[in-house]
């Protein structure tokens, strides 16, 4: 960390994520010679946003009560999986209250109509009174 204005815990965290961003990258195939890929740069920027919104979900899995509903934040995303748009219909399928607390975890707010009836009062009053932190 030569020449760096971080702390130790900072340092520690920026290490973290690089480390976690290369497990990743070497997880992936090659990219660079699959033909259905000839454009890299695209995919690549593809990855970078993927990996950010994985960092986000990451972070918010581990500081809440997130992790202990679900193993990973992988698993929490597998949750969202079933959400669906119904096009004849046009709109989104009902989520189920697991689907609404992850929502709230993240800060994400569903449609008025996919919320559980459950869950609609808690969405009010975070909605009017802010979430805490």
């Amino acid at each position: 960390m030569y020449k760096t204005d971080l702390d130790a815990k900072e340092a520690f965290e920026l290490a973290k994520a690089r480390d976690g961003w290369e497990m990743y990258t070497f997880d992936e195939p090659d990219w660079d010679e699959r033909e259905e890929y000839p454009d890299v740069s695209s995919r690549r920027f593809i990855e970078f946003c993927g990996a950010v919104l994985y960092s986000r979900i990451r972070e918010v899995w581990r500081n809440t009560m997130l992790n202990v509903g679900y193993g990973s934040p992988i698993e929490a995303l597998d949750e969202m999986n079933s959400i669906k748009y119904i096009s004849r219909l046009e709109r989104m399928a009902p989520f189920t209250s697991e689907q609404g607390q992850i929502c709230l975890y993240l800060g994400i707010e569903p449609p008025e109509d996919c919320i559980p009836q459950s869950m609609r009062r808690a969405m009010k009053w975070i909605r009017e009174n802010g979430r805490k932190s």
